[in-house]
């Protein structure tokens, strides 16, 4: 993230989702919980083992899980979408802006994505 790379940053320009999603990187949390208070917003690491205990993810689960993220959470879609295939211990072939994640039952995801990252179009089969 490249909030990270700077001495300070203005955190209006980043979105809660992206910097909960590196605060759980950091903290080797599994998963974040947002709980809206009216005025606000509170946003919690979680280490929950049952999530980290969860079996492997399909082909069909990769695609439906981007395909809400792309919709409903503003964060660098192709980063994303790499760093889980690999923490999910996949391997995802880059050529340019396509990203394709071959499954070890055959299946396969083929993710594009646009010059700012943002999830275009994405198949699994």
């Amino acid at each position: 993230m490249d909030l990270l790379t700077e001495p300070s940053f203005v955190l209006e320009h980043h979105s809660a989702h992206e910097v909960s999603m590196v605060a759980c990187g950091i903290c080797h949390a599994d998963a974040y919980y947002r709980g809206d208070y009216g005025a606000g917003a509170l946003y919690c690491a979680l280490r929950f083992p049952q999530v980290r205990e969860q079996p492997a993810i399909t082909a069909l689960g990769l695609t439906m899980m981007m395909s809400q993220l792309a919709a409903g959470v503003r964060v660098n879609h192709k980063r994303t979408f790499l760093h889980y295939v690999r923490l999910k211990s996949l391997h995802p072939v880059e050529d340019g802006e396509t990203v394709t994640v071959p499954f070890p039952d055959g299946a396969r995801v083929n993710a594009s994505f646009d010059d700012l990252g943002r999830l275009t179009e994405i198949r699994s089969s």
